[in-house]
């Protein structure tokens, strides 16, 4: 002991052990509550990545549509014969023009592409230059073509939706 300074505080080792042991019990809660919030951020990635292959998805049939447009032009005129606005789903996929028939079975039957429960819109209207559509012959056509894909959220009740834009002919 040193003069002039406080005697140390003399601890008892037998009313430690237990604030040993409620120290490993909150340090197991704080891991634990750790571990679950892993676990619900696992969950979220896993929606996150879904919904991400299917937008990727209606990205290829957009690029696939419009290849479809361009190799096809007579398509427009077949589809004006529908009216403006058409939309296809799985079960009409016959009553779909014969070359879009491939297409559509990919988006909604495909194993490595599809996209279940989806609808597409296919939209006729005004060219760039605000004409409206033309489409007398292959050559002559000049139309500005929407396409929308709908499909449901896995496991949720809401839609998402992607569109895209076209011109066919006019350039």
């Amino acid at each position: 002991v040193i003069p002039g300074m406080p005697s140390p505080v003399r601890t008892n080792r037998h009313a430690q052990r237990g604030m040993t042991l409620i120290s490993v019990l909150v340090s197991l809660l704080i891991f634990a509550f750790g571990l679950l919030g892993l676990v619900g951020l696992y969950a979220k990635l896993g929606s996150a990545q879904i919904h991400n292959e299917m937008t990727t998805s209606t990205q290829v049939f957009g690029n696939r549509f419009w290849a479809l447009l361009q190799a096809n032009p007579t398509v427009v005129n077949t589809l004006l014969s529908s009216g403006t606005s058409v939309t296809y789903n799985e079960a009409s996929i016959s009553s779909a023009p014969s070359i879009l028939q491939p297409w559509l079975r990919d988006m909604f039957q495909s194993r490595q592409l599809s996209l279940p429960g989806a609808s597409a819109t296919i939209t006729l209207g005004n060219d760039t230059r605000n004409k409206p559509c033309v489409a007398a012959t292959p050559d002559s056509t000049e139309c500005g073509v929407g396409l929308s894909i709908a499909w449901p959220v896995p496991g949720s009740t809401v839609n998402r939706k992607q569109s895209y834009s076209f011109q066919v002919g006019g350039f």
